[in-house]
């Protein structure tokens, strides 16, 4: 039952990081804080630079759309379209990095596990 448990909170750490910041900020803290098992931390501290390295992405876009709209004709001109197309494909990128990396995490906590099985017997 405890390896269950386990891939479920592993895989709510990386379903908040697709739900948005602030659950992310919820689900962190308490597994960075109240958390035992070091496995889950790990999985927290990864799901963070993942986080980071998004955010950065969009802080860049952010700003690059605010300089932009500085000038007249943005929303008409190329760059907007730059900004569009280039935003919608880190949300796409930023989705299936996080599905890919709580696939492993399940994959490889069942590995994990029958290796254990296999040094007990």
């Amino acid at each position: 039952m405890k390896k269950i448990e386990q891939k479920l909170f592993n895989l709510a750490v990386w379903a908040s990081v697709i739900a948005g910041y602030l659950t992310f900020a919820v689900v962190a803290c308490f597994s960075l804080t109240m958390a035992k098992d070091e496995g889950l931390k790990k999985t927290t501290k990864l799901a963070l630079w993942v986080v980071l390295a998004f955010f950065a992405a969009e802080v860049f876009f952010m700003i690059f759309n605010y300089i932009g709209n500085m000038f007249s004709g943005y929303y008409l001109s190329d760059a907007y379209t730059f900004y569009k197309i280039a935003t919608n494909i880190v949300s796409v990128i930023r989705i299936i990095t996080v599905i890919v990396f709580a696939v492993l995490e399940v994959l490889g906590a069942e590995k994990k596990e029958k290796e254990n099985h296999g040094e007990e017997e």
